[in-house]
């Protein structure tokens, strides 16, 4: 039971991490082809 609880958990966390991840996901992108194209001018 305490096993299938914690399967339970861990799921929810590596769901609510990935639609976090989605969500920031646009901006890392932006940010990272800023940072790039910064660095090559």
């Amino acid at each position: 039971a305490h096993l299938g609880l914690s399967d339970c958990l861990m799921n929810k966390i590596v769901l609510e991490f990935a639609a976090s991840t989605q969500q920031l996901y646009p901006q890392i992108l932006e940010y990272t082809v800023f940072a790039v194209f910064s660095y090559f001018n």
